[in-house]
């Protein structure tokens, strides 16, 4: 149903913190419904390949206004982009993805554990 609403698009947009985090699911699935689609600079050494892919922005207003606009006022450079996207996305293996996914949320349990563990130990003094 998702690839409904990817389809229904022209570009897709996603600003977000790419000190935090690296390639969400959206833009891949968006990639896969052959959108093209404007994201942040990553990270030094967290481009995912995108480089000839991806449209990349300042994390802000206005380089993602005027990305957009460009894709929206060409419709070459959206099929262009569009190709890509698809071809990219194909790179993309759901199954390592949710692997990998699943493994940071285990480390993440992990470290809450400890630290629950840690607070548990702690006594409240009066």
């Amino acid at each position: 149903q998702i690839q409904d609403y990817y389809k229904s698009a022209k570009i897709f947009a996603l600003a977000y913190n790419t000190e935090v985090e690296s390639l969400p699911m959206p833009v891949i699935e968006a990639m896969a419904a052959g959108l093209p689609v404007v994201i942040p600079f990553p990270k030094e050494g967290f481009s995912e390949g995108l480089e000839k892919t991806a449209i990349f922005s300042k994390n802000n207003e206005e380089s993602f206004t005027e990305n957009i606009q460009k894709l929206l006022n060409n419709e070459g450079l959206r099929e262009k982009f569009s190709i890509l996207s698809v071809n990219k996305a194909k790179e993309f293996d759901a199954q390592k993805i949710e692997k990998r996914e699943a493994e940071i949320y285990l480390e993440l349990l992990k470290k809450v554990q400890k630290w629950l563990r840690c607070f548990s130990k702690i006594e409240i003094i009066h």
